[in-house]
């Protein structure tokens, strides 16, 4: 086996039996191209609406916690994943990906999920998944926070020391 910039090659070699006697070797040379198999892997990727939503939901956290750079970065994430989503099919966000992308700019598109949010007992099923149902699930709303707030509130980010311990030990395990 060995390596070139563009493909890997694998040689083996295999003992043939010709006659009762006599046997000969055949040397095999198969050849793949990197390209191709990237095209391959790439194609058989989806991301399911579920990854999308996690992503949104994390770029409206970051809205609330005034991470700007881990927003931008989120939502180039976020436009990534959606191209690499192949289901078609209706959905309250996945219809306006790249509008709810910029939600945390848009009271219309906040209203809209804190709607859903609100009124989650009476949606159906067959409708979701809902960005709820992934974190913060119904324990946080920061389109909520965003909508009250409009970003008037800033949050401690330091960690109390149990908190750092605590994830020292978990990180140990």
């Amino acid at each position: 086996m060995f390596l070139t910039e563009k493909c890997l090659c694998l040689i083996y070699v295999q003992k043939i039996r010709v006659g009762k006697e006599k046997s000969q070797l055949k040397t095999n040379i198969f050849s793949i191209d990197y390209n191709s198999i990237w095209h391959k892997i790439i194609n058989l990727m989806t991301l399911g609406i579920n990854q999308c939503l996690s992503i949104l939901n994390e770029k409206l956290l970051a809205h609330v916690f005034g991470e700007d750079a881990s927003a931008e970065k989120l939502k180039i994430w976020g436009i990534e994943a959606y191209s690499l989503y192949r289901a078609k099919r209706h959905h309250y966000i996945m219809d306006e990906y790249a509008s709810f992308l910029n939600a945390g700019n848009s009271p219309k598109l906040l209203d809209k999920l804190q709607t859903y949010r609100d009124y989650y007992k009476d949606l159906s099923f067959d409708e979701g998944p809902y960005h709820f149902e992934v974190f913060p699930y119904l324990y946080f709303s920061p389109e909520k926070e965003l909508l009250a707030n409009k970003g008037k509130i800033k949050y401690d980010k330091n960690l109390s020391e149990d908190i750092e311990d605590l994830i020292v030990e978990l990180n140990l395990i």
